[in-house]
């Protein structure tokens, strides 16, 4: 089982210290990062397409394994709603911005917003839109989208289903198989280690591969060590 572990985003200031040396330019930081951690979850993409010379230094600072998880514009999910009509501009677009990635774009990630219910129709045309070779994790938040229908169009697209935790302290949330790769959201500012290889476990027994995730507070790099370092010592999981 290939385990990929990092955070969601990567430049911050209060990491200065702890995780990055001081004094360290913004623009050496995803380098610093990428020699560390094997993979990131961009976010700021959700509130602004990604400018391809920016996708350019993305790629060229960091090694040819990594990988980038692309976290997709409100455009597609909270403005447009996913409606196919509406969005291929957009998923045309950012598949363009994003072409510099090459190998070392991951999945694509859809957050939809928690007021929006489930689309049967919705969902299977915006899944036509994605190109074979495009990998995308929709994180559902209205609860209406946990039906074994839509379970059913996301494996046959060959895509995941993201786990997210919304309530700090709830580490049984459901991890539902869609295929082979899951995506794992873990929102809580720390875990203890039978926590975390509660969840390496968990994750392990469901999937061949999967994205983990830890939000950007003080403790994620941490997070992502200890997992990591948990999941070295267990048989069949790599990371």
């Amino acid at each position: 089982m290939r385990l990929h572990v990092g955070t969601s985003g990567y430049s911050y200031d209060q990491w200065e210290g702890s995780f990055y040396p001081e004094g360290m330019k913004a623009e050496d930081r995803l380098a610093h990062y990428g020699e560390r951690f094997g993979t990131v979850e961009i976010n700021n993409t959700f509130y602004r397409m990604p400018k391809r010379e920016v996708v350019e230094r993305w790629a060229a600072a960091v090694p040819s394994t990594f990988q980038f998880v692309i976290k997709a514009s409100r455009r597609i999910t909270h403005q447009g709603r996913l409606k196919e009509q509406e969005v291929s501009d957009s998923v045309a677009y950012l598949l363009g911005q994003l072409e510099p990635l090459g190998e070392k774009r991951g999945p694509l990630l859809f957050q939809t917003p928690p007021y929006l219910r489930k689309g049967v129709d919705r969902l299977r045309a915006f899944v036509a839109l994605l190109p074979p070779g495009v990998r995308a994790a929709f994180e559902f938040r209205h609860h209406s989208w946990d039906d074994p229908e839509i379970h059913a169009i996301v494996s046959e697209g060959g895509h995941a289903l993201c786990a997210a935790e919304h309530e700090a302290g709830v580490q049984e949330v459901p991890l539902v198989k869609t295929g082979s790769w899951g995506y794992v959201r873990l929102r809580d500012p720390d875990y203890d280690d039978d926590q975390l290889r509660r969840w390496v476990e968990r994750i392990a027994e469901t999937w061949d591969e999967a994205f983990v995730f830890f939000k950007h507070e003080q403790t994620g790099p941490q997070l992502v060590n200890r997992m990591t370092a948990i999941a070295q010592t267990m048989d069949g999981v790599e990371s």
